[in-house]
């Protein structure tokens, strides 16, 4: 994923050009298209595209974007709901317990150095 560059793709519905071939279709792109952040206010969504064409990545990365998002939300909610700061910190990715202590000791050593100085 380190890989991954936003392409912001955009979208069409097919149903829209229900007799057109792909060529056709390519033509009038300019009409109609759909973002990632219309795609998701739908119930439900189908994206087509040929073999490694980026799908997987691109779902991925929005994934990754949304749930971003949901943590920043909790955290915001946990601070104002307990009035204490709260962290998500996501391991999924994480080589091994030395990295995951590594990020959990950056943290607090942060917070340390704001609450008593160096």
């Amino acid at each position: 994923m380190d890989n991954f560059v936003d392409l912001d793709r955009q979208f069409i519905r097919l149903s829209d050009y229900p007799d057109s071939d792909d060529d056709s279709i390519l033509a009038q792109f300019d009409y109609g298209r759909l973002s990632w952040s219309a795609l998701l206010q739908r119930p439900r969504v189908v994206l087509l595209a040929g073999a490694r064409a980026g799908k997987s990545s691109e779902l991925s990365q929005a994934t990754a974007r949304l749930r971003g998002e949901l943590c920043k939300f909790y955290a915001e909610k946990m601070k104002q709901d307990f009035g204490f700061d709260y962290h998500m910190l996501d391991f999924r990715e994480a080589t091994g317990f030395e990295s995951v202590f590594k990020d959990v000791r950056t943290l607090l050593d942060k917070h340390r150095k704001a609450l008593f100085g160096d």
